[in-house]
């Protein structure tokens, strides 16, 4: 009988969404109503608990990995290309100063100078 409710209530209400009070307050009503042993109701919490852990874990992989599949395919620059780039245009703005500063350059109109 453990097995039937156990099953019921993971395809009913889904172990993922199970939180461990909610868990808890279920079990107690089925010793309540007699319909399985104290100890039987720990042993399905625990259960209940540690397979929504796992579909819970499992769920986290799945949508990790379809947002990096989503943004493979979008070609958009990760963190670190960002900083990279980011470090090359700091380099060029100091190398046109330092240009700009013994006259090989022209300033650029509008620009503030550093």
């Amino acid at each position: 009988m453990l097995e039937d409710i156990k099953k019921g209530l993971m395809t009913g209400l889904g172990a993922v969404v199970l939180t461990r009070e909610k868990i808890e307050t279920v079990c107690r009503r089925l010793v309540d109503e007699a319909k399985i042993s104290q100890e039987e109701a720990q042993k399905l919490a625990d259960d209940l608990y540690r397979a929504g852990e796992r579909q819970w874990g499992d769920f986290e992989k799945i949508i990790r990995d379809s947002v990096r599949s989503a943004m493979s395919t979008l070609d958009i620059g990760s963190d670190d290309d960002l900083k990279v780039l980011k470090s090359k245009v700091e380099n060029i703005e100091k190398r046109v100063t330092m240009l700009e500063a013994v006259g090989h350059v022209p300033k650029e109109k509008g620009t503030p100078s550093h």
